[in-house]
Protein backbone atom coordinates (compact mmCIF):
# COMPACT_ATOMS: atom_id res chain seq x y z
CA UNK A 1 0.00 0.00 0.00
CA UNK A 2 1.65 3.20 -1.03
CA UNK A 3 1.65 6.26 1.64
CA UNK A 4 -1.00 7.88 -0.69
CA UNK A 5 -3.60 5.13 0.10
CA UNK A 6 -2.32 4.86 3.70
CA UNK A 7 -2.87 8.25 4.71
CA UNK A 8 -6.25 7.94 3.03
CA UNK A 9 -7.60 5.30 4.83
CA UNK A 10 -6.50 6.95 7.80
CA UNK A 11 -8.01 9.71 7.10
CA UNK A 12 -11.81 7.90 6.60
CA UNK A 13 -11.19 5.41 9.79
CA UNK A 14 -10.32 8.57 11.62
CA UNK A 15 -13.07 10.80 10.87
CA UNK A 16 -15.86 7.91 11.43
CA UNK A 17 -14.38 6.95 14.71
CA UNK A 18 -15.11 10.67 15.74
CA UNK A 19 -18.69 10.37 14.26
CA UNK A 20 -19.21 7.67 16.18
CA UNK A 21 -17.85 8.23 19.75
CA UNK A 22 -19.39 11.95 19.34
CA UNK A 23 -22.76 10.17 18.73
CA UNK A 24 -22.96 7.78 21.29
CA UNK A 25 -21.21 10.46 24.19
CA UNK A 26 -24.25 12.60 23.29
CA UNK A 27 -26.67 9.91 23.31
CA UNK A 28 -24.87 8.08 26.83
CA UNK A 29 -24.70 12.12 27.97
CA UNK A 30 -21.59 11.02 28.47
CA UNK A 31 -18.53 13.75 28.80
CA UNK A 32 -15.91 11.16 28.87
CA UNK A 33 -16.92 9.71 25.56
CA UNK A 34 -17.67 13.50 24.25
CA UNK A 35 -13.97 14.33 25.22
CA UNK A 36 -12.42 11.24 23.50
CA UNK A 37 -14.28 12.39 20.07
CA UNK A 38 -12.16 15.53 20.94
CA UNK A 39 -9.01 13.66 21.52
CA UNK A 40 -9.16 11.05 18.32
CA UNK A 41 -9.57 14.68 16.43
CA UNK A 42 -5.82 15.14 17.17
CA UNK A 43 -5.80 11.67 15.11
CA UNK A 44 -7.20 13.04 12.57
CA UNK A 45 -5.06 16.22 12.30
CA UNK A 46 -2.24 13.93 11.81
CA UNK A 47 -3.75 12.05 9.12
CA UNK A 48 -4.20 15.30 6.97
CA UNK A 49 -0.99 16.34 7.05
CA UNK A 50 0.56 13.15 6.42
CA UNK A 51 -2.56 13.44 3.32
CA UNK A 52 -1.30 16.60 2.02
CA UNK A 53 3.03 16.41 2.17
Amino acid sequence: MNREKAALLSLVSNSFLITAKLVAGILMHSIGVISEAIHSSIDLIASIIAFFP
